[in-house]
């Protein structure tokens, strides 16, 4: 009996080591277009290794800069779909809306401020719909605060 519970939390420890997102460059998945890597609510510059690695790090709604979980280091909240800079809640100092796979300009939902379509883990410039319209390619299921860490790291990389 304890061989057999030795050997489960041994596989379910080593699957939680594997559960990460990975997010690449355009249409690929191949290594070499590895942008960044989501991991216990983590993102880090292309392969996880070092702390120094981190680009931002989620918690509740909010994301903070670096390895950070200090209030003074969020730079974007989430709330009802729409991403605020830093920890406002004015209306006015909305950036994004995220509604039904699409990403809009600051506080609005109309079909002239898309900015981005997500299907089936690919990203596409508005409302692009074709390979070469593609930003990046998200290997796996993530959550919308998850999903506007990599939107914001992908940009700052350009």
């Amino acid at each position: 009996m304890k061989k057999i519970l030795c050997i489960l939390l041994l596989l379910f420890s080593s699957v939680s080591l594997f559960s990460q997102v990975e997010i690449f460059k355009g249409d690929s998945e191949s290594d070499s277009d590895l942008l960044f890597t989501l991991r216990d609510e983590k993102l880090y510059k292309e392969d996880l290794k070092f702390r120094d690695d981190i680009l931002f790090t989620m918690e509740n709604s909010q994301i903070m800069m670096g390895d950070s979980r200090s209030v003074f280091d969020v730079v974007y909240t989430l709330r009802e779909g729409k991403v605020y800079n830093e920890r406002s809640r004015m209306s006015n100092q909305v950036i994004l809306t995220l509604k039904d796979g699409i990403i809009y300009k600051n506080n609005s939902t109309s079909i002239f401020d898309i900015i981005a379509t997500v299907k089936d883990g690919k990203v596409y410039k508005d409302r692009g719909r074709f390979t070469d319209d593609i930003l990046f390619t998200i290997d796996g299921d993530v959550s919308d605060l998850e999903f506007v860490a990599i939107w914001f790291a992908y940009h700052k990389s350009l």
